[in-house]
């Protein structure tokens, strides 16, 4: 996923033991605010990552600023 004001990605494969990075950053011009969020774990994951769309993610990273900053999101 990638926009303007937000994208997501997933950065595999460091080292010998190995890591898999989901990482994602909103830009919200709305509020005004910027938020990044990154989950990480080695390979194989010990729990599978959830099947969750990057947009569904994001959406909700936006959804706490919206009512942090009330009136911004109209």
């Amino acid at each position: 996923t990638r926009q303007l004001d937000r994208m997501a990605a997933v950065i595999s494969g460091f080292g010998s033991g190995g890591l898999v990075t989901h990482e994602y950053l909103l830009a919200d011009p709305r509020s005004g605010t910027m938020v990044e969020l990154a989950m990480w774990a080695t390979t194989p994951p010990l729990v599978e990552w959830p099947s969750v769309s990057d947009a569904q993610v994001l959406d909700a990273m936006a959804a706490p600023l919206c009512n942090a900053y009330v009136g911004s999101c109209r």
